[in-house]
């Protein structure tokens, strides 16, 4: 799943692309990549990305933190547990 929808804009080496890294997101507060320009909407969330936090996310990111630049839904609550299992291993 991570490869076929995430990867398009988000790495796991640390690097950043049209969105921040995802290495370590578990456990990060919002806003918080090193070297990546979120909206202040994000900056501003007060959010700390645990897995049930994720899990909500993905299933509508603009009706979590209005104002994100992330566009990307996943409706599937086991497609969005599945990937928020595998960054847990990240």
């Amino acid at each position: 799943m991570f490869q076929r929808r995430c990867a398009a804009c988000h790495t796991l080496d640390g690097s950043n692309r049209v969105g921040p890294s995802l290495q370590g997101v578990v456990g990060r507060e919002a806003g918080t990549a090193e070297g990546f320009r979120y909206s202040g909407a994000m900056e501003d969330s007060g959010l700390t990305w645990d897995a049930e936090m994720l899990v909500q996310y993905l299933e509508n990111p603009r009706d979590m933190v209005p104002g994100t630049r992330m566009v990307l839904r996943l409706p599937d609550e086991e497609d969005r547990r599945n990937v928020v299992e595998f960054l847990s291993t990240q």
